[in-house]
């Protein structure tokens, strides 16, 4: 049996940690050591959610927490989680460090430039540092998706991409041009995305 995939677990974690409370279960889902993608439990931690080990799965639960000021996050051994941790840290207006950036040019798409290009006309400061580890520093101070911003998202094509924009429904309804794109890795996304963004 191939256990669940951690990094898709992400986008449930997040949609959790921007309520006040509430818990979820994860059939499948086990803490093997195998996935990089793992560290998602001990970074949602800061943002007041546990996770609880079970015989047959994770479950998780939304505790009172306070905000840290600014995180700091090495994706050098999970690549496919910039794109998620990137918007969620920019909905929660997190100051953000973020560093092991090197082999987000040869994915699907580039996932670096389209996150800044999108983050940057959102009223976002960044600094993007050119050397070995591509450092990205952003201080999330935007006031995202003012009457003036548009409600229609591209995929480009890429399922990751397409995934990371779904978050945005925390703060209003909006739509992805090309959303069959996750059905590279979750056919079922946007069945189980819509029971928990009710």
């Amino acid at each position: 049996r191939i256990e669940s995939d951690w990094s898709f677990a992400f986008f449930f974690y997040a949609w959790l940690a921007v309520q006040d409370s509430g818990s979820m279960y994860f059939p499948g889902l086990k803490m093997s050591g195998m996935q990089g993608d793992e560290v998602i439990a001990s970074f949602f931690l800061n943002f007041g959610i546990e996770s609880i080990i079970e015989a047959d799965g994770i479950h998780i639960i939304k505790n009172e927490s306070v905000l840290p000021e600014a995180i700091d996050f090495d994706f050098t051994n999970c690549p496919d989680l910039f794109p998620p941790i990137c918007m969620f840290c920019a909905i929660r207006k997190i100051i953000s460090t973020f560093r092991g950036l090197q082999h987000l040019v040869h994915k699907e798409s580039n996932r670096l430039k389209i996150l800044n290009d999108f983050l940057s006309v959102q009223s976002v400061e960044i600094e993007l540092y050119e050397n070995d580890s591509k450092q990205l520093t952003g201080f999330y101070r935007m006031d995202l998706f003012n009457s003036n911003i548009e409600k229609l998202y591209s995929s480009h094509m890429d399922h990751r991409i397409a995934m990371a924009f779904s978050l945005l429904n925390v703060i209003r309804k909006i739509e992805i041009v090309n959303p069959e794109v996750v059905n590279k890795s979750f056919p079922g996304y946007w069945e189980a995305f819509n029971k928990v963004c009710k």
